[in-house]
């Protein structure tokens, strides 16, 4: 009994041993899982947090982004750049686009931020993917990321990256329209990293943003580009309307008036001045409306010239004589130049050609004070397969015009400034228009001056050289050398007019040619006369906008008659339509030709040698 007591005693001591081992390992288990299972809380909670940062650097991000207008969308995307640098921890953050050039896809910086000072900030840079980043091309076009330190890509594309201090990058493609266009990539410049999928998330979102705040940006900046100009254009229009109806004005002034002066005198002479300036106040119409009517023609894109022979040397006599009488005016030296190496006949628009001459010489007397000089001096500058390259420059002593003012001038209804309206008039086209047909004959057109020490208009046109035998003889009527008298006598004209005073013009200024001359006030009238003596008609000029039937109508019923007259008498159209396809429909419509209103004697007896020789 004695021995086993020392036993149970042991026995007990152990259990209690026993017992307090367990406890204090149960206790220090609970207390490892208890601060196992606090960094577990904190781990997490730091994820949230961080999760929570990128979120709230997001959403600013987002906000200036999306808040940005056209005149601070660039401070806006850096600003937001920024953020991200500062919110994922990275160094560098570049939007790239691309561009195909020459076949060759290329990628270029459209935006650049740095958290430290670099020039790269300032540089532009553009490589080809062939030739850097091969296999990042790949990824993109699969909608997918590349994502990790250097020294998972190629050595090629490992080489480019150090070269730019990389030593972990994620580039995100960004699509816009379901298209590539671009990318974003996030630099580390100092750590070697696989960015987590919360960092991925962000940059990818945030690239989306930009790629929609900047595409947006262009665009309002394309619309108020286009809605400025647009503003621009209609001042100008407006300002040309309001300068028309001034010029226009002027001239009918100057008829109306003179023709009261003159049905108030007896006295001959007084009314032969009277005529003379209203001859002058309507050949000043006449080129206002000319000018509107060319610019209509160069805004439709139906512009044209026409290519006759002629002297050259003759050509810019007429411009002389035209615009003497003003140079006379102001007492100004007119001096003229004329190469002697230039053919004496050459082939173009001479009528186009004399129209910017007048302009140039008339603006250049305009603008120079009295007793001033005005020179203009024509040369040969070379000569190539029978295309000649002429130089005309005229040269002044005038008011001269400012570098901001001579961007201004080639453009339609603008002049150099507003008061040069108001103080010398004009429409505002001529230079314009000048342009216009000195491009279409292969030239160009420039100015040089300054303001108080005169311009130099310059033009250059290719025209090829003259057929010295294929010169018509119109140009002797023009010079007085025809004289009128009995040339169509014994030939009839049905004039078809539906205006009593038009009728009684063309009759007046044909009277002396002896042409018997047979009226009808519209088409039907016309067919009827016609389709009774068909043989007693020689040629026929057909209004084109009559009452009851037109000319179109009449020509067209005219030709269907079963008479050889019908088919071959000549109808020459009078309209002041004079557009290109206007004279297109009177030649479908079976006429031979076509004479512009208001009537130029000259064109009239030009067609009529023509079609009664």
């Amino acid at each position: 009994m004695d021995s086993v007591i020392p036993w149970l005693v042991g026995a007990v001591i152990f259990l209690i041993i026993l017992q307090f081992v367990f406890v204090f390992f149960v206790i220090r288990r609970k207390k490892y899982e208890g601060q196992r299972l606090e960094s577990l809380v904190q781990v997490r909670t730091s994820e949230i947090i961080k999760q929570q940062l990128f979120s709230k650097t997001l959403n600013e991000a987002a906000a200036l982004l999306l808040e940005a207008d056209t005149r601070d969308y660039l401070d806006s995307i850096n600003r937001s750049m920024d953020l991200l640098c500062r919110s994922v921890g990275v160094d560098r953050v570049y939007l790239w686009q691309h561009q195909l050039i020459d076949g060759d896809l290329y990628f270029y910086n459209v935006f650049v931020s740095t958290l430290e000072d670099s020039d790269v900030n300032n540089r532009s840079l553009k490589f080809k993917f062939r030739d850097t980043l091969p296999s990042w091309l790949t990824s993109f076009y699969h909608g997918e990321l590349v994502n990790g330190p250097v020294d998972i890509f190629s050595k090629k594309e490992k080489v480019f990256l150090e070269t730019y201090n990389v030593k972990s990058v994620v580039a995100v493609p960004l699509f816009l329209n379901n298209e590539l266009w671009g990318f974003a990539s996030f630099d580390d410049y100092y750590t070697e990293r696989v960015f987590t999928e919360n960092e991925v998330n962000i940059l990818r979102s945030w690239g989306f943003l930009a790629v929609g705040a900047l595409q947006r940006a262009i665009i309002m900046k394309d619309l108020k580009t286009a809605l400025d100009a647009a503003q621009s254009a209609n001042r100008a229009k407006s300002a040309f309307l309001a300068n028309m109806s001034h010029e226009i004005r002027t001239p009918l002034n100057a008829i109306l008036g003179m023709t009261s002066i003159g049905k108030a005198f007896a006295n001959f002479e007084k009314k032969d001045y009277s005529f003379s300036r209203i001859e002058e106040a309507s050949q000043h119409l006449l080129g206002i409306i000319n000018d509107i009517l060319d610019m209509s023609k160069i805004e439709a894109n139906k512009f044209e010239l026409s290519f006759v022979n002629f002297k050259f040397e003759k050509m810019i006599q007429r411009v002389v004589n035209v615009v003497t009488f003003r140079s006379d005016e102001k007492h100004q030296n007119l001096i003229v130049n004329v190469d002697k190496a230039i053919p004496e006949f050459l082939s173009g628009d001479d009528q186009r050609i004399a129209q910017v001459i007048t302009n140039i010489v008339g603006n250049a007397i305009k603008f120079t004070p009295d007793n001033g000089t005005v020179s203009l001096d024509a040369r040969l500058m070379d000569e190539a397969d029978g295309v000649c390259t002429l130089q005309i420059m005229v040269t002044d002593t005038g008011i001269g015009i400012s570098t901001e003012q001579q961007d201004k001038l080639f453009n339609a209804f603008q002049q150099a400034e507003s008061s040069m309206v108001r103080k010398f008039g004009g429409t505002g086209l001529g230079l314009s228009i000048s342009r216009s047909i000195v491009e279409m004959m292969n030239g160009k057109i420039w100015i040089k001056s300054e303001l108080g020490k005169g311009s130099t208009f310059a033009f250059t046109i290719q025209l090829k050289r003259g057929d010295l035998n294929n010169h018509v003889l119109l140009e002797n009527f023009e010079d007085g050398q025809i004289d009128l008298t009995g040339m169509f006598a014994g030939r009839r004209l049905l004039l078809v007019e539906d205006v009593a005073i038009n009728r009684e013009i063309v009759q007046t200024l044909l009277e002396p040619t002896q042409l018997n001359i047979e009226c009808a006030e519209n088409g039907v009238q016309a067919v009827r006369m016609f389709s009774e003596e068909p043989q007693n008609f020689d040629i026929i000029m057909m209004d084109v906008q009559m009452p009851e039937m037109d000319g179109y109508e009449a020509t067209r019923r005219i030709r269907a008659m079963k008479t050889p007259e019908a088919r071959h008498v000549p109808i020459i159209a009078l309209t002041a339509n004079v557009f290109r396809e206007d004279i297109e429909k009177c030649l479908i419509a079976g006429m031979n030709g076509h004479i512009g209103k208001p009537l130029d004697i000259n064109e009239v007896i030009g067609k009529l040698r023509r079609y009664l020789s």
